[in-house]
């Protein structure tokens, strides 16, 4: 089942309406990752996890490139008004393992 912040990160990716942070944009130009490939990330990726602070009310979302071997993923913020790209970065395969075709961090 969908979370809420996905399926509003989701929306928003379909209508390609999100708040691009600093951050992300250096790290999209570092990494040679377009903004259409951010949205197609949100919008048809699979999810590798949701981040909750106790700090602040934002929900991360993090989502991985919808191919069969992911190289990168995507961290977005469900926020008030739009989602924010918060980072843009490479699949590391000693942090992240893929197991039965979903992604998730390394115990």
């Amino acid at each position: 089942m969908k979370s809420v912040a996905e399926q509003f990160i989701r929306h928003f990716a379909s209508k390609r309406k999100f708040v691009f942070r600093t951050h992300a944009v250096e790290r999209m130009m570092e990494r040679g990752i377009t903004e259409e490939q951010v949205y197609e990330c949100a919008e048809t990726g699979c999810v590798m996890e949701e981040q909750k602070s106790d700090e602040c009310s934002d929900i991360k979302v993090l989502f991985a490139e919808p191919a069969d071997r992911p190289g990168f993923y995507v961290v977005i913020a469900a926020t008030n008004r739009f989602p924010h790209v918060v980072t843009v970065c490479l699949k590391d395969e000693d942090v992240w393992e893929t197991v039965n075709g979903f992604i998730r961090r390394r115990k």
